[in-house]
């Protein structure tokens, strides 16, 4: 085990290099397999782990559509992911199997979540901190 994870590290270490990605859950889009649903799948989406990354998305963006999780009631939403900075030139394929990867981390659940366990556990920070934040503080200096 350890061998494999040494391997893994050796493609990802760099030096001041970085990966910066925008996490959409706001849009419209949704998946469907081809074919009718099964006992197993009873509310027709696709498998978790399905990635959509050609015909759909932007064509001058790196820009990928993942389903990371089981829906357990209703149609699953997929994440929309959209590469900002690649300065350390990682692969389109390794960046989607650690997002991936990411989703079943999350500490609250033992399950995957729909998106990264990073992204999620910001967002709760936020969440939790808003409140602390001065009604009138403004956003800007000056």
């Amino acid at each position: 085990m350890r061998q494999g994870s040494e391997r893994t590290d050796e493609r990802i270490k760099r030096d001041n290099e970085e990966v910066r990605r925008e996490i959409v859950k706001r849009h419209h889009t949704r998946f469907f397999p081809s074919g009718c649903p099964s006992e197993s799948n009873k509310f027709n989406n696709v498998e978790p782990g399905t990635v959509v990354d050609r015909t759909i998305v932007h064509p001058n963006e790196v820009q990928w559509f993942m389903v990371s999780h089981q829906s357990i009631k209703g149609t699953a939403r997929p994440t929309r992911y959209n590469v900002i900075a690649n300065t350390g030139r990682l692969d389109i394929d390794l960046l989607q199997q650690m997002t991936h990867n990411l989703c079943h981390l999350f500490p609250r659940c033992n399950r995957a979540v729909s998106y990264p366990a990073p992204a999620y556990l910001a967002h709760l920070a936020a969440t939790r901190g808003r409140p602390s934040i001065p009604p009138n503080r403004s956003t800007r200096n000056g």
